[in-house]
């Protein structure tokens, strides 16, 4: 029994000593090096003439009342007029969405109409079928892009084993916003990302299953098994208009959430196959449910204190989370202060 314990605890000791101390190490020199290449590959200038053709794949369910400015943002960008098209796809939940369609006098806005309710991925499967352009870039509602965000996009695609590139998404997207979670975003893999500013080679998307709920991050692990890379571009931004919370499939049951999560991620897994995205993705993912591993290896310690060795262990374990404790106290405090003192900068 002695032993089992002990395994348990340096199993558990030694995924929360991967998650708090080697895996940011490793991500953040993973990423100088994505970034160094990334330096290389934005030396190349692009004439518009090179630039690939791009379609806009923007599904609609509950934010119709953000569409006709959506699409006037999307309608505005910096791009070729005769590279650009936008496909709307229309809930037919949502009252008017066509309607409001058809008042946008530009040729380059198409709606794909359907006559029964349809789940997100589905209405992007629909989308893409109709899509006619080289890249596609799912987006939604809720965000504005910069006039060069697209074409920004679609540069990075001058380069042969790019498959994929995502830009700067909006704060509120992070499912953490700390410095680790900022560079997860970068592999264009991040899990509990909206899939907001990223473009990928339409021939690379494939078909989104229907329990998919992350779908840039499926599509850029399929990206990834394709041999392809997804690279990052900062100046490629996109900010939030608002947040949209009334997304078909959302309202679910704690532990229904969690099923699905679980099924997705090895639905995810198997699709990824054995890359940095994997390793990106694992770690993510062992990052979320990290709270158990501290408490089971705290546990087990104290079921070992009659151990010297264990004592001591267990002595340090508890110096170790106080001192953390009153790190995130002060930091938290430093936050709110800041806010206080600088409400444009906090809110930005």
């Amino acid at each position: 029994m002695q032993l089992f314990i002990a395994a348990i605890f340096w199993i558990s000791l030694g995924l929360t000593l991967y998650v708090a101390v080697v895996y940011p190490r490793l991500l953040s020199l993973l990423l100088r090096m994505r970034s160094e290449f990334a330096i290389r590959e934005s030396t190349v200038v692009v004439d518009d003439a090179d630039l690939p053709s791009v379609s806009v794949i923007l599904p609609v369910f509950t934010d119709d009342r953000y569409l006709l400015d959506r699409l006037q943002n999307l309608l505005e960008s910096k791009f070729p007029v005769d590279q650009m098209e936008v496909v709307v796809g229309c809930d037919p939940r949502v009252d008017l969405i066509a309607d409001l369609i058809a008042t946008v006098n530009d040729p380059r806005v198409r709606a794909v109409h359907y006559e029964s309710p349809r789940g997100k991925a589905e209405l992007i499967n629909a989308c893409l079928a109709e899509a006619r352009n080289e890249i596609v870039l799912i987006t939604d509602c809720g965000v504005h892009f910069d006039r060069k965000t697209i074409r920004r996009l679609a540069v990075g695609f001058h380069s042969p084993h790019v498959g994929g590139v995502c830009g700067t998404a909006p704060t509120g997207d992070a499912s953490t916003l700390d410095r680790v979670g900022e560079h997860e975003t970068r592999f264009g893999v991040s899990p509990d990302r909206n899939c907001t500013v990223a473009a990928y080679q339409a021939e690379l998307v494939g078909t989104i299953p229907e329990d998919v709920q992350d779908v840039g991050l499926f599509v850029g692990l399929n990206v990834y098994r394709s041999g392809l890379e997804v690279t990052f571009d900062e100046g490629a931004v996109a900010r939030r208009r608002c947040e949209i919370t009334d997304v078909p499939g959302q309202h679910q049951s704690t532990i229904n959430r969690c099923l699905n999560r679980m099924q997705e991620a090895g639905q995810l897994l198997r699709l990824s196959g054995c890359s940095l995205a994997t390793l990106v993705v694992c770690s993510h993912w062992l990052r979320r449910i990290a709270p158990v591993f501290v408490t089971v290896s705290l546990i087990a310690n104290a079921m070992l204190a009659a151990d010297p060795l264990y004592l001591r262990l267990l002595l340090l374990h508890l110096f170790t989370y106080v001192a953390l404790l009153i790190h995130l106290c002060l930091r938290k405090t430093k936050q709110q202060t800041f806010a206080r003192r600088n409400p444009s900068e906090a809110g930005a």
